[in-house]
This record gives structure tokens, C-alpha cells and sequence, in this order.
């Protein structure tokens, strides 16, 4: 019994960070993993808002914490996190006010009530592609669609997303004077797309005729049949019913439900394309918006290439039979470069010249 009141005696006197460790002692009973990812949330939550390292809180300075400071601390994390994340350490916090809480009732819930931010779907790895031809198939979709469904601004969001892999929620807010001219290093004019996505200005180029095709939108939006947006956008529709447009699409086409086709997948559509032509891993990820390389190194080189396909293995052996060719007609070995992608058919049409 003596032993037992001792224990409790040195409970009672324990400082936050015994409590806390308490409580992250009892999630590791669950899961390794949570109680880890929650200890690292925690650290960076006191750093941030404290400038001190976890062990050293006080449980007066943790109760001095006001829901402005949760609420600032959240704009520091958006500047290198994504929504989701954000949303789950957030999450994290709630479930350590919570725990705490029930060791010291002065402890505020509410000082971490804050209410999720959304999450674009482009966040989640998790939605499908489509392929070119089910893209082509989806412009030619819209088109079919009657006139009070505003077929050609549909089609050309898709076109638009496909084209220039921009996502989707920087699309709807897109107005007509991000679209510019710049002047290209050989003097050339070109039209630009300027777009501000996750707090930077992304320039994305278009083609002369791509932009006429813009242009005709806009002639049409002003006329009668659409009503006016007083904010000038491209695309005046809503991301509700573009997804509606794009799920009846996918049912009329046959598009299995579990390859999960969103508006992102446009984007990846996008980015599928361009590593095929390419195979470029760093222009790929420049086209996909990607401030590094890492995601598409994952998605591409790191998934989709096998042993055969490092260098040691390949580079170095002299073994290709060239004769193999005469084995195959014009139109199949034709038909064989086509498929590579632009690239090689450029290079395999460059050595020919």
C-alpha cells in the first residue's frame, strides 16, 4: 500500500511533459507509428509557439496558449504543408488537449476547436489517370451536351487542365488578364497563363491557336447565352458541376468505378502525357508545377522501372541485334516508334535527316 501511495504522490507531482509522455506512452500501446508522428507534432507546436523544446513547457505557459496562437500557428504550418497535413496535426493536437484534460481540468478544449480546412483532392496520390484517348473522348463528350450545359466551357476547362496541368482550383479562379503575352528568347510572342497556386506565381505557356480556342469561349460568355461574371473569369462554372459532368461521363464510358476519376485526374492525365513523350523526369515534374522532383521520381522512375531498365544493366550491353528489324514490316516498326513518345521519334527522325 505504501508503494501504490508513492506512485500516486509522484503522479500528482509530475510536470507537463511527464503527462504528456504519459499519455504518448499509452498510444504507443496502439500504434508505434501515431505516437511517434504525434510526439514530432507536438514538439514543433511548442517550438513554434513557445520557442521552446517540449520538455521545458511549463503547465503555465502551456495554459497561457489562446486559440489566436493555435490559430497562427496553423498559417505557419501552411507554408510548407498541404491541407491534409495541416488538418491532421491539428488532429493531433486535440487529442493531446483531450488527454490532458483529464489530468489537469484548467486545460481548454476549445483553444484547438478549429474547423478543418478543405482538402483538394489533388492532395491524395490515391485518384486514378486517364489516358489520352479517354481524355479526347471526354472533350468530345461535352460537346455533345446541349447548349443550357455549357458544352464548350466544360470542354475547354478539360482541354485546359489536360494541356497545361494546372490544378483545378487555380483553373476556376483563372481570369482572362492572367492570360498575357511575353516574349519568348528567339523574340517570339507567346501567351502565358499566370496563375497564384499554393502561395506562388506559376507562368505557364500556350500555343497561338490553343488561346483562339480561349478566345471563342469568351466571345460566347459574353453574348446572351451565358450570364456575365463581374468577375471576369475563363471558366464561369463551378467545380460541382464539372465533377457532375465528368462522373456521367465515366458512367456513359464505362469507366470502372475503382480507378476513382476525379478532376485531378486531368492533371495527372497531364503528367502521365508528358513523361511518356519525354521520359524526363525533371520536365515532367516542371510541367506538373512540382517544386522538386521527389513526387515524380516516386510515381515514375521509382514504380514503373524494373531491373532491366538501370543503366548497369542496359547501357553497357552491346548485345541489341539490329538485324531483329528485318523480322518486322515498314508499318510495324512504324507503328512500334509511334508509341515511344515524341522524343524518341524526334531523335529516331533527326538521325535520318
Amino acid at each position: 500500500m505504501y508503494m501504490l501511495a508513492q506512485r500516486i504522490i509522484e503522479l500528482n507531482t509530475n510536470d507537463l511533459y511527464d503527462s504528456i509522455q504519459l499519455i504518448l506512452r499509452d498510444l504507443r500501446e496502439r500504434s508505434e507509428n501515431t505516437s511517434k508522428n504525434y510526439e514530432s507534432n507536438y514538439n514543433e507546436f511548442f517550438q513554434i509557439i513557445l520557442n521552446k523544446d517540449m520538455q521545458f513547457v511549463t503547465w503555465e505557459e502551456f495554459l497561457s496558449i489562446t486559440y489566436k496562437d493555435v490559430l497562427q500557428y496553423r498559417e505557419v504550418l501552411k507554408q510548407t504543408n498541404i491541407n491534409k497535413t495541416i488538418n491532421t496535426k491539428i488532429a493531433s493536437l486535440t487529442t493531446l488537449y483531450k488527454e490532458l484534460y483529464k489530468i489537469n481540468r484548467q486545460v481548454d478544449i476549445v483553444t484547438v476547436d478549429l474547423k478543418r480546412l478543405p482538402e483538394d483532392e489533388d492532395e491524395d496520390n490515391s485518384y486514378g489517370s486517364l489516358t489520352h484517348n479517354e481524355v479526347q473522348n471526354l472533350l468530345s463528350y461535352c460537346l455533345s451536351l446541349p447548349d443550357k450545359q455549357k458544352p464548350l466551357i466544360k470542354k475547354l476547362f478539360f482541354e485546359t487542365a489536360y494541356i497545361t496541368a494546372i490544378r483545378q482550383g487555380a483553373l476556376l479562379k483563372l481570369k482572362w488578364k492572367n492570360i498575357e503575352k511575353e516574349i519568348g528568347k528567339n523574340g517570339e510572342e507567346i501567351y502565358v497563363i499566370k496563375v497564384k497556386d499554393k502561395g506562388t506565381i506559376d507562368i505557364t505557356p500556350i500555343s497561338n491557336e490553343f488561346y483562339n480556342k480561349l478566345l471563342e469561349l469568351q466571345k460566347i460568355m459574353y453574348s446572351d447565352g451565358y450570364r456575365n461574371d463581374p468577375e471576369d473569369r475563363v471558366f464561369n462554372i463551378t467545380k460541382k458541376t464539372l465533377a457532375k459532368t465528368l462522373k456521367d461521363y465515366c458512367k456513359k464510358y464505362n469507366i470502372d468505378k475503382d480507378r476513382n476519376i476525379v478532376l485531378h485526374s486531368l492533371k495527372k492525365a497531364s503528367i502521365d502525357k508528358v513523361y511518356h513523350e519525354t521520359r524526363d523526369i525533371n520536365v515532367t515534374a516542371r510541367h506538373g508545377h512540382h517544386k522538386t522532383v521527389e513526387m515524380v521520381y516516386k510515381h515514375y522512375e521509382g514504380k514503373n522501372k524494373g531491373l532491366t531498365d538501370r543503366p548497369s544493366y542496359s547501357i553497357f550491353n552491346n548485345n541489341i541485334n539490329i538485324q531483329d528489324f528485318d523480322n518486322y514490316s515498314k508499318s510495324e516498326i512504324i507503328n512500334a516508334i509511334s508509341k515511344c513518345g515524341n522524343s524518341i521519334v524526334n531523335e529516331v527522325l533527326n538521325n535520318l535527316k
